[in-house]
Formats: structure tokens, C-alpha cells, sequence
């Protein structure tokens, strides 16, 4: 993988991170958390758990470029 495609991914990841953060930021102001059956106490979409997933995947593809 060459380091041009490196640096794509690296900015992808980035965008969909700054996505995540404005979703959760969104719901955290309007209180709007929905929690699944299986897990009661882990809100579903945009919950901390994927944006520090996001952040993971960011921070990895960063590492690549190196």
C-alpha cells in the first residue's frame, strides 16, 4: 500500500470521525439515545463506543502513513 493511498484513507477516516463527533454531540444536546433490547444500557447508533471505534480506525490509518 503505498503512502498516497495511505494518506486518502487516513482523511476518510478523519471526515467520518468529525461526522461521528457532530452525531453524538447532536444527541447528547437533544437527549435523543435509543437503547436495543440485548444491551438496555448501551445506546445503539452514534453511541461513544463507535466514536472511539472511529477514533481507533483514525489514529491506525495514521500509523500507516508513518
Amino acid at each position: 500500500m503505498g503512502a498516497k493511498h495511505s494518506l486518502k484513507s487516513f482523511i476518510t477516516t478523519g471526515e467520518q470521525f468529525i461526522r461521528e463527533i457532530r452525531n453524538l454531540k447532536e444527541r447528547v444536546e437533544e437527549g435523543d439515545f435509543k437503547y436495543s433490547i440485548v444491551h438496555p444500557s448501551i445506546p445503539d447508533n452514534g453511541s461513544p463506543l463507535k466514536l472511539s471505534k472511529t477514533y481507533s480506525k483514525m489514529v491506525n490509518e495514521y500509523n500507516r502513513i508513518q
